[in-house]
């Protein structure tokens, strides 16, 4: 009987302790990790913002070139000006040259400030940050994890790499882009 005892308290005290670690093990939160950057990155390079980016820089490189086209064309009517002793025309062509030369100087001081305003925006974009944040949100819910760390923060020593959730996000914001 006593034995009969025994085995029912050790059958008891085992029940007992799967139902509390199961209880526990259901009040541990998940946790997943998502590399920022990279999500950005690639964000960016498929977004229509950063097409626009793209558009505007292939532009100024096209008038930059136009510019310096006019310039080395300037240049040698100049140098054939002074080969054949016109100097009034080479002066002529000596002050287009200065005027064109500052005008691309102004140009590209204007257009890359313009330019490095447009990737300052990129990377502040309040819609990208709640686009992104939303697709952190929907991914999280999605696969159960209670928080999200971000994978920048030095603070990680290691983790396991199926709580990078990185692609999954990128991919949500993917399918949120073609919508």
């Amino acid at each position: 009987m006593r034995r009969h005892r025994r085995i029912a308290a050790v059958i008891a005290l085992t029940a007992l302790t799967l139902a509390a670690t199961d209880a526990t093990a259901k009040q541990i939160p998940r946790v997943g990790i998502v590399d920022l950057q990279r999500v950005t990155t690639t964000y960016f390079r498929e977004s229509a913002a950063l097409r626009s980016f793209e558009d505007e820089r292939d532009r100024v490189q096209r008038e930059r070139t136009r510019l310096e086209a006019e310039i080395f064309d300037l240049e040698a009517r100049k140098v054939a000006a002074e080969q054949a002793d016109n100097n009034a025309q080479a002066l002529r062509i000596d002050e287009q040259l200065f005027d064109k030369r500052q005008h691309l100087r102004n140009y590209l001081t204007v257009k890359n400030r313009q330019l490095a305003e447009m990737v300052s925006r990129l990377a502040e974009s309040d819609e990208f940050l709640t686009e992104m944040t939303t697709a952190i949100e929907f991914v999280a819910e999605s696969e159960g994890y209670s928080i999200i760390l971000n994978k920048d923060n030095d603070l990680f020593l290691f983790f396991v790499p199926e709580v990078d959730i990185t692609d999954l996000v990128i991919a949500e914001l993917a399918s949120r882009a073609a919508r």
